[in-house]
């Protein structure tokens, strides 16, 4: 065995820092210190002492065309963050949500949001498209990292459950007289019809959940730029005006020693 430097593969280089972001992801609640998010010089520097070409780093960077989305395989469940730089204050996180559907859920003390917010935090269950996405921003550290997280239980439920109760109905329909082949058969074709239903529902949800990751992150800076106007206004009212240099000197009595 060569006792050499171990060399990691491109491939493996990336799977490693996928794990390490996602472990300190995973234990941010327990450092406080935890700032979300790279800036562009930071990955510009991180690409650099890889020995990554600027040039490659800028193609990366670029969002995936519609035709290369559309050509990716269909995912169950999808994760879109987003990072804005400044703290939101915490009456303010309304300005953030505006546009958002939360989804209304059914608790023995009556009806309650889907959203909830706790200090710099507010999180919850809301509509994306066919799909019900779970909502997560934070706000500390001097920047706003929002989460979005789509699953596939409605999109699913609507287009395999009908399927599944038709494809019985049919059955025992055929069944009564006397010709369960045909209904096997209808059953099929159904099922047949629903995946591709269930693929493109899926898709809607997971758009959805892209979009609303983006209105989340221009609300979050609408929010921020109104607060540095607000500051910039109070610390302008605050400051003295200064003195003119053609006031009148103020002019003391002299006392003779």
């Amino acid at each position: 065995m060569s006792g050499g430097k171990r060399i990691f593969s491109e491939q493996e280089a990336s799977e490693i820092l996928q794990r390490a972001a996602k472990l300190q992801e995973e234990d941010r609640e327990s450092d406080p210190a935890y700032t979300p998010g790279i800036t562009a010089e930071e990955l510009e520097r991180i690409a650099h002492e890889a020995g990554i070409d600027p040039n490659f780093l800028r193609r990366a960077m670029e969002k995936a065309t519609p035709a290369e989305k559309t050509n990716t395989k269909v995912q169950l469940e999808q994760v879109f963050e987003r990072v804005v730089e400044g703290e939101i204050e915490p009456e303010n996180f309304d300005i953030v949500i505006e546009d958002v559907k939360a989804v209304q859920r059914q608790y023995k003390g009556g009806n309650q949001a889907g959203i909830q917010q706790i200090g710099r935090r507010i999180f919850g269950n809301v509509m994306c498209g066919p799909a019900i996405g779970k909502m997560n921003i934070t706000s500390r550290n001097g920047r706003t990292r929002i989460e979005v997280r789509t699953g596939p239980f409605f999109p699913l439920f609507l287009s395999l459950y009908p399927t599944f109760i038709g494809s019985l109905v049919a059955i025992a329909a055929t069944a009564e007289r006397g010709n369960p082949a045909l209904g096997a058969a209808i059953a099929v074709a159904l099922m047949a019809g629903a995946f591709p239903l269930a693929k493109y529902l899926l898709r809607r949800g997971h758009k959805a959940g892209e979009e609303l990751a983006d209105n989340l992150s221009a609300k979050a800076q609408e929010a921020v730029d109104i607060q540095n106007s607000e500051l910039q206004k109070r610390l302008a009212h605050s400051t003295p005006a200064p003195v003119s240099e053609d006031a009148p000197a103020e002019v003391r009595p002299h006392t003779p020693g």
